[in-house]
């Protein structure tokens, strides 16, 4: 994951965007392979739509982008083809933090928190079933 533990709203995550559309037109300029082309693509309609959010921010209150929204998942999808690229990484690690326990960790720390309470639901209910 790209965005890992990283919250934000469109205004800020516009410039990286760009800078990812950049990088990728200019990776497919440099070799004509066709995925450069098609993360370009991707990259350019999530881009279109963040700098309409951008454009209703000046009017109305900011939206947060956070982890488990729609739109933080496509942001993460098509920023993965440039996510070696150190600009890139530069440009995401300046996003601000998401402080919440379970968004700022990693990426398998959800799954692992709800597989930990179904358990401990289930014990206690074999316990209870046992005492019986």
């Amino acid at each position: 994951m790209v965005l890992d533990g990283h919250m934000f709203f469109a205004h800020e995550i516009s410039p990286v965007l760009a800078l990812a559309h950049a990088i990728t037109i200019n990776n497919y300029s440099e070799t004509d392979d066709t995925a450069w082309l098609s993360a370009n693509v991707a990259i350019a309609g999530t881009k279109v739509r963040i700098n309409k959010m951008v454009d209703d921010e000046e009017y109305s209150e900011p939206t947060l982008i956070r982890k488990g929204d729609a739109l933080w998942s496509e942001i993460d999808s098509v920023l993965a083809p440039v996510a070696s690229d150190p600009q890139v990484f530069s440009a995401v690690s300046r996003l601000p933090r998401d402080i919440a326990p379970l968004a700022a960790g990693a990426s398998w720390l959800r799954p692992a928190a709800a597989v930990g309470v179904l358990a401990a639901i289930a014990g206690l209910g074999y316990w209870w079933a046992r005492k019986a």
